[in-house]
C-alpha cells in the first residue's frame, strides 16, 4: 500500500456505517449514445490500461477519473453476493455437502434437504462451495415465502475481489491498470454495502461481474493485495466508484456525484486502439452462478 495512505479514523467509521443505508445503482448506457462499450460514467478501464502503459500509476489515473476523492485504507468487510431466488438450489460440493452434490426446495417457508424437512428456514455451507462455479466464502440459503430458495455468497471483500478483478478487467493489462481496478472496484463495493436487505450486490454486471474461483489469476491477486483495503473516498466516505469498459472519448458525468464529472479522455481512443485483447470480460454474457 502507499505511505500516504493513513488507517480508518473513527469519525470515518461512522460514515462508512452511515453510508451502508444509501442505495445506490448504476445506470444503463442508452443504445442510441454514441458507441462506447458502456455507460461512459468514471473509470474507463480501457483509458486506465492505456494510461498505465504510458506511465501513469493506479494513483495518477484515479485522480483522473475521480477528481478529488482521496485514499483510504478501511477495514476487515463482507460481502454478500445475491445469486438468485429459485424452487431448486444445486450445491455440487462444499463442507458437508454430500457426495453427487445436496439439493434444496422450500416447502411452507423451511428448506427441505434432499427431501428431507430441515425444520429451518436457514442453511449455510463453508466453501470453497460450488454450483455451476466455485466460490470462497460461505453460501448462505434462506426459504423465501413465495417457495422459492434464496442463495446467497458471504465473502471477504479481499477475496470478493480476487474473481472481481479478472472479471471485470483483461488480466494480462498493465499492472497500474489493473491495481486502479482493484481500488475502483473495492470502492464500489463498500459503496453498496446494504444492511437493510440480507444481500448487498448482484452476483453479474449489474453490480460487478463475479465469476468465481475460476476466473483468479496471478497477476490480478497481485492487483488485489498490493492495494490491501485501498478505497478512494469524498467526504470521509467511499465513493460510487462507477467504471465502464470505455467511454468513447468524454467521460459523462452522473449529477448529484461531484466526483463523476464529464472529462475529455484521450486515452481512451489509445486503449481501444493498441490493446490487443479486443473487449473487458465486463461485456460478455452474463453468466449463472
Amino acid at each position: 500500500m502507499r505511505g500516504d495512505q493513513k488507517g480508518v479514523h473513527p469519525r470515518r467509521i461512522a460514515t462508512l456505517l452511515v453510508l451502508a443505508l444509501v442505495v445506490l445503482v448504476a445506470p444503463a448506457a442508452r443504445a442510441d449514445e454514441p458507441p462506447s462499450y458502456g455507460h461512459r460514467i468514471g473509470l474507463s478501464q480501457y483509458g486506465a490500461a492505456a494510461r498505465a502503459a504510458a506511465g501513469h500509476d493506479a494513483s495518477r489515473i484515479l485522480d483522473f477519473y475521480y477528481p478529488g476523492t482521496t485514499p483510504l485504507v478501511t477495514g476487515p468487510a463482507w460481502v454478500r453476493v445475491w445469486f438468485y431466488d429459485r424452487p431448486e438450489v444445486a450445491v455440487k460440493s462444499g463442507r458437508g455437502v454430500a457426495k453427487g452434490g445436496t439439493r434444496f426446495t422450500s416447502v411452507g417457508g423451511l428448506l427441505v434437504r434432499d427431501g428431507v424437512a430441515t425444520g429451518s428456514a436457514m442453511a449455510a455451507i463453508d466453501g470453497p462451495f460450488c454450483l455451476r462455479s466455485c466460490y470462497r466464502g460461505r453460501l448462505l440459503l434462506r426459504a423465501r415465502p413465495d417457495g422459492t430458495v434464496r442463495a446467497v455468497n458471504r465473502v471477504g471483500m479481499e477475496a470478493y475481489l480476487r474473481s472481481v478483478v479478472p472479471s471485470e478487467m483483461v488480466s494480462s493489462w498493465p499492472t497500474e491498470g489493473l491495481r486502479a481496478q482493484a481500488i475502483a472496484a473495492r470502492s464500489y463495493a463498500w459503496s453498496n454495502m446494504r444492511p437493510d436487505r440480507d444481500w448487498d450486490v448482484y452476483q453479474d454486471t449489474r453490480s460487478q461481474a463475479y465469476w468465481g474461483i475460476p476466473s483468479e489469476t496471478a497477476l490480478t491477486d497481485a492487483a488485489v493485495s498490493s492495494t490491501f483495503r485501498t478505497v478512494r473516498t469524498w467526504e470521509d466516505a467511499p465513493i460510487l466508484a462507477m467504471y465502464t469498459a470505455a467511454n468513447g472519448g468524454t467521460t459523462k458525468a452522473y449529477p448529484g456525484y461531484a466526483y463523476l464529472q464529464a472529462r475529455r479522455d484521450p486515452f481512451d481512443a489509445i486503449g481501444r486502439r493498441d490493446l490487443s485483447e479486443g473487449g473487458t470480460r465486463s461485456l460478455r454474457a452474463r453468466r449463472e452462478p
